[in-house]
């Protein structure tokens, strides 16, 4: 499954997902949604596979939905108290600012998260983004936000454990995000789970 969208002239993206072979539904969720400031991306990963992997992830896309009002740490919490009956999930949160120009990043478990700079002078041009072992949900680690600036161009991708860590070896840069996000599911995916991969290119201030 795919999609790629344009998000009011600040963001651009591309999603790949499938669920395990056995299985007719997946864990793997992404959300891309306006918030007041800007956009908010989010990858989830429901515990497992199958369908109680998968209402684990609605139920997290539903709390994200109502406490959009909330900052980022204060939203994991929420979504936190909201999956305690669910086997829970990990995930991973990035809001945009295009007026601040500034990223925001916050994520609990084994989300791959990584963000590459357009620019060829800045250094590093590639940053993993280091999520906090735990589970929301069951299991809350001591939660830290993470804030860093984003310039028009950079790229931020997110995959599920369902992907090989090495698809962050493929820089995005100057291709469509569908493009890299079709690509790395497609190299990278294993065969043993639920796999999705969320490419955001970053256009710049509207």
């Amino acid at each position: 499954m795919s999609d790629a969208s344009n998000l009011a002239g600040i963001m651009e993206w591309g999603v790949a997902a499938r669920p395990l072979a056995s299985e007719s539904v997946s864990g793997d969720l992404h959300l891309v949604l306006p918030v007041d400031r800007g956009v908010l991306l989010a990858v989830i990963d429901g515990l497992g596979h199958g369908p109680e992997a998968a209402f684990a992830a609605e139920a997290t896309a539903a709390a994200l939905a109502e406490g959009l009002h909330l900052p980022l740490v204060e939203l994991v919490r929420h979504c936190h108290e909201r999956l305690r009956k669910t086997r829970g999930v990990v995930m991973s949160l990035a809001a945009v600012e295009p007026e601040r120009g500034r990223l925001s990043w916050i994520g609990v478990g084994n989300i791959e998260t990584v963000l590459f700079r357009a620019d060829p002078a800045t250094r590093p041009g590639r940053e993993a983004l280091l999520c906090r072992s735990g589970v929301v949900g069951y299991q809350l680690p001591p939660l830290r936000l993470y804030e860093m600036p984003i310039f028009a161009g950079d790229v931020l991708m997110l995959a599920t454990d369902g992907l090989h860590n090495s698809f962050s070896e493929r820089s995005p840069i100057g291709e469509p995000p569908q493009t890299v996000a079709t690509d790395c599911l497609d190299r990278y995916g294993k065969t043993t789970d639920d796999g999705l991969i969320l490419v955001a290119r970053y256009l710049g201030a509207s």
